[in-house]
């Protein structure tokens, strides 16, 4: 069940985010962008037993939302001590150059919205993902984001991008990518690859 905690995500992309995960059942969640931990809890409460999600947000000039965040991890591993939340203040470049293991299953994306941001938390993570890894990520509509997930597809970093059947804005409010052979997810329309986004090279 989704909560009522502050943060960007309305409620019908929540469940969206829920649903996706109890489907996948991944056992390592990494969430980067966490805010006040509205999608951080979400995804905590639908993991499987022994699963753990890592939350990684700088919170840069924002101690007070950090501690909200620690707080809120701390009461719900004393709830749900078989589903856990690990927090990490970092920036998500610094952690995916610190990550070591283990091997991540499920991947939300929430956090620089512009399109290089977008990339470089696909690229860099995608080295740390297991073999049926997947990235989930929101806020569709904006250019940045949008510009950035197509600039990874086009670039070789996913092999298929789809789009989410929750709308806002008269688009879906959520994206996936598959960075390896896996077959589409149901609910979400593939979208193919768009000439001219190339971000790096």
């Amino acid at each position: 069940m989704s909560n009522r905690r502050k943060g960007h995500y309305a409620e019908r992309e929540l469940q969206y985010l829920e649903e996706a995960v109890r489907r996948r059942a991944p056992e390592v969640v990494l969430e980067i962008g966490v805010y006040l931990g509205r999608s951080t809890k979400a995804i905590a409460d639908a993991l499987p037993d022994r699963g753990t999600v890592i939350a990684v947000d700088p919170w840069r000039d924002a101690d007070g939302f950090h501690r909200k965040v620690a707080g809120m991890a701390s009461e719900h591993n004393r709830a749900n001590p078989d589903r856990s939340i690990v927090v990490c203040r970092s920036m998500s470049h610094d952690a995916a150059k610190a990550w070591v293991d283990p091997r991540i299953d499920f991947v939300h994306i929430d956090g620089d919205h512009r399109s290089l941001g977008v990339y470089r938390d696909i690229r860099d993570w995608l080295p740390h993902l297991s073999k049926d890894g997947f990235f989930i990520g929101h806020d569709w509509p904006v250019e940045g984001v949008r510009f950035g997930v197509c600039a990874a597809l086009e670039d070789g970093l996913l092999r298929e991008v789809g789009l989410s059947d929750v709308q806002r804005c008269g688009t879906s409010a959520l994206w996936w990518g598959i960075p390896s052979a896996c077959s589409s997810e149901k609910g979400m329309t593939p979208i193919p690859p768009t000439p001219s986004y190339s971000l790096l090279t």
